[in-house]
């Protein structure tokens, strides 16, 4: 296509002197066209390209170029036609008023083609892409005012009037209705109760797209509606009854269940964002609407509530609660430079039990301070961070453990610069973690695993620190050692906790694993919109945590999640619904309990018979 609009540019060398003429000229209205009924229209459409083509130039060629010439115009003009007709088909209207501007005559340039030339060459334009009497009222170098007339596109685009701030910005385009026509269909018909006064009316047919890995599909669900006659005599009128239907995740909506799980899951466990999920849906023709994907993330996290919340109830009577935090940009119009620096915590209490992830506006200790509400006084495990001491300020019988893993990395920096004390180090930290890989692999209980360490890792710890505290006199204060050093002294205490109790870890490493799904979301989306759009993002991370904990496919999960909820479970038994007590309902339990024919098995495999 770009081709051919540079063919037909390079062969109309008056056209494009006549628009450096047009941008030049000053008294542009009084001299377009004889029309009245087009003055107005012509001289609007040639202010605002104008304004265009000086807008684009001052883009590409600097604030220096004020002077239009004509090989900077065959560059914009090329980039106005190819954004403005590449969406549209009929290139041959576009074709047939080039050749017709092109045959046109003025009287101001002597030397254009004759009447003559153009009557017989106009014959052989195409007759029903461009209506002849404009050769008439159009001359060739006011050929634009027509162009722009019959593309409303390009004349919104040319616009003279300035946008304004809010009009600049990208408005998400109208919702369109879900393409399903190219999917297999499936059929599944509910039958209503059967009584001798009872006659077949219809069937209720409703659609609902499901997705199954690398499999998408409409459930065409058909309910029996059937019409009850009354007895000759009776009281009671004639009634029309029909099948119980199937319960709907998102109300008004033909996403499924397994469709709204596997587009969050996208989301939040492999860190797509949501432009890139909708363009490999497109590539297999389904056209999802943005704005009905963005309603379906919300009411997700409506239903997944109530089970981060119990979650989180659970997590506070954690003896050890180890934590960290990674950042999360936010937009925020209200703050300097409209964003601010979030924190996404995680949570995990005792060793892989169970794990919570939560949002706070900055890392200040007040907010870090308001999640730790409800937690019990034991110990609570991170790194380095000051929040952690002021929480014991205000808890004296909180227990502050340290993480090893912080303190070997500072000491590895400064292993990299060779430095032969911190190759010492590096050996020493590294019979510790032999003994707790050991004891890991033989299976030893808190007790057992805490008498080893006092009788081979507290003597290997106290011979480091006494090297430690006599190299931190000596140190270069800019040297990576020093710095491994006075991290090793500050948190000497916090540190050497886990010699005083077998439950604490000797690292809170578990939860930088689980944090990486964070890195992985922020690395792809770059933000969050908001805040409460992190808040959300929290509540995901949580499934998708205790999901890896448990050991099970987060997808089916939550497919499984969404279907009880759409058919009312109740909140008392909120408790089954977490990933560590989840089980999986067969297809016999679901049609016991919700449908007498069958209803959702489909939904644990795939269908096996399809539509006529």
């Amino acid at each position: 296509m770009s081709v051919k609009f540079e063919q037909l540019l390079r062969d109309e060398p008056r056209l494009l002197r006549h628009l450096d003429k047009i941008e030049a000229s000053n008294g542009i209205a009084g001299a377009l066209l004889e029309s009245k009924s087009l003055l107005s229209q012509a001289a609007h459409s040639l202010a605002g390209l104008r304004q265009m083509l000086r807008r684009q130039l001052r883009s590409r060629f600097t604030s220096d170029s004020e002077r239009v010439d004509s090989s900077q115009l065959v560059l914009n003009m090329l980039g106005v036609f190819l954004s403005a007709w590449e969406d549209c088909a009929d290139l041959g209207k576009l074709d047939s008023v080039l050749r017709l501007c092109r045959l046109s005559t003025d009287e101001s340039e002597p030397d254009g083609p004759s009447c003559e030339n153009s009557e017989s060459s106009s014959a052989n334009a195409p007759d029903n892409t461009v209506d002849i009497e404009f050769r008439e009222i159009v001359p060739r170098q006011h050929f634009l005012c027509f162009l722009l007339r019959g593309w409303p596109k390009l004349a919104v685009a040319c616009d003279p009037r300035p946008p304004s701030r809010r009009a600049r910005r990208e408005r998400p385009a109208p919702a369109k209705p879900i393409d399903l026509a190219q999917l297999p269909r499936f059929s599944r018909f509910i039958h209503a109760e059967v009584t001798e006064d009872s006659k077949h009316l219809r069937y209720d047919v409703s659609e609902s797209l499901e997705y199954q890995p690398g499999f998408a599909y409409v459930v065409v669900t058909s309910r029996e509606i059937r019409v009850h006659k009354s007895a000759p005599g009776a009281d009671s009128p004639t009634t029309v009854k029909a099948a119980e239907g199937p319960g709907k995740a998102m109300p008004g909506c033909r996403l499924g269940p397994s469709m709204m799980a596997h587009l969050v899951m996208s989301r939040v466990y492999q860190g797509c964002p949501t432009y890139r999920t909708l363009n490999d849906f497109e590539l297999r023709g389904i056209q999802l609407p943005e704005t009905t994907v963005r309603d379906a993330y919300a009411r997700v996290d409506e239903y997944i509530e109530g089970i981060v919340r119990y979650i989180r109830s659970v997590l506070m009577r954690s003896y050890v609660l180890s934590t960290d935090d990674t950042r999360m940009t936010v937009l925020d119009q209200s703050a300097p430079g409209n964003k601010i620096n979030a924190r996404i915590w995680g949570f995990v209490g005792d060793f892989d039990r169970i794990a919570y992830f939560a949002a706070t506006k900055n890392w200040k200790s007040s907010e870090f301070m308001k999640l730790l509400d409800g937690f019990s006084s034991n110990v609570l495990q991170g790194d380095g961070y000051a929040g952690y001491d002021k929480a014991a300020k205000d808890h004296p019988e909180l227990v502050v453990a340290g993480c090893f893993d912080h303190a070997r990395r500072k000491v590895h920096d400064a292993y990299l610069f060779k430095d032969p004390n911190a190759a010492w180090l590096l050996e020493q930290l590294g019979r510790v973690y032999d003994v707790e890989r050991q004891a890991k692999a033989e299976g030893l209980g808190p007790d057992q695993l805490l008498a080893r360490r006092r009788k081979i890792s507290k003597p290997v710890l106290e011979k480091v620190y006494l090297e430690v505290e006599r190299w931190q006199k000596t140190a270069q204060r800019d040297a990576f050692l020093r710095k491994a050093l006075t991290y090793l002294c500050n948190q000497k205490s916090k540190l050497l906790a886990f010699l005083d109790d077998g439950r604490i870890p000797l690292s809170n490493t578990h939860v930088e694993r689980l944090l990486k799904s964070v890195v992985l979301v922020r690395k792809n989306s770059l933000f969050c919109g908001s805040f409460a759009g992190a808040e959300r993002l929290a509540r995901y991370m949580t499934l998708v945590a205790n999901c890896k904990i448990a050991g099970i496919d987060p997808v089916h999960y939550l497919t499984d999640v969404l279907m009880r909820c759409a058919y009312g479970f109740p909140n008392s038994r909120v408790a089954e619904l977490i990933p560590q007590n989840w089980k999986p309902l067969t297809p016999k339990q679901w049609t016991a309990a919700h449908d007498p024919n069958d209803l959702i098995s489909s939904m644990w495999a795939a269908p096996q018979s399809s539509a006529a």
